[in-house]
């Protein structure tokens, strides 16, 4: 069921994908306007019964540990699942069950992904303006596991406030036990003007 799925995503669901500018093969496809990275991953799920579509937006120089052109959703900094409609967060998009299953679901998924890709991409579409204005936001409660991305952004932006706050929030929420965050942390607040302390 699982290949069957994908042939038929491949077949109706990535040429959506090509005409916005994903370019790529198998599973994954990119759309790579440096410095700009997007993602989308069709990943099936363990019971064999549906996909979920996971989207991600990631920067070239936070440097993920593999080669751009084998960057996943899972290495972005920035991640989420494009979801069917009328499901709790996190649901599959179900198929196999009937035979004309395959081509509704990824009929659905063409209808509704102009709304779903916008909502995410948009987001993270212009560098560095928009990147700039997620930097001014407000942290909120949990953001430790973006502090460093976010850091490392303000800093590649040479914006020593934000860069600092940012470092200051992963410091603040992070557990004392991750020892490499906090370094990485510390480092850039060093490199930001602040004295190690």
């Amino acid at each position: 069921m699982r290949r069957a799925c994908l042939n038929e995503v491949r077949k109706r669901f990535f040429p959506l994908l090509r005409a916005e500018g994903f370019t790529g093969s198998g599973s994954t496809v990119r759309r790579v306007t440096a410095p700009l990275i997007h993602v989308v991953n069709i990943q099936g799920c363990h019971d064999g019964e549906g996909c979920y579509v996971n989207l991600g937006a990631h920067l070239a120089f936070l440097d993920p540990g593999v080669p751009l052109d084998h960057l996943g959703e899972f290495h972005c900094l920035f991640r989420t699942r494009f979801d069917p409609p009328g499901a709790d967060a996190g649901q599959a998009w179900r198929y196999g069950r009937a035979p004309d299953d395959d081509e509704q679901t990824t009929a659905t998924m063409g209808r509704l992904w102009p709304a779903a890709s916008a909502a995410f991409f948009d987001r993270f579409r212009h560098y560095p303006q928009d990147f700039i204005t997620l930097l001014r936001q407000d942290p909120i409660p949990g953001a430790t596991g973006c502090a460093l991305g976010y850091a490392r952004i303000a800093q590649h932006l040479g914006l020593r406030e934000e860069g600092r706050k940012w470092a200051l929030v992963g410091l603040a929420q992070g557990r004392p036990g991750a020892t490499n965050l906090r370094a990485d942390l510390q480092q850039i607040l060093v490199a930001l003007g602040d004295q190690p302390g």
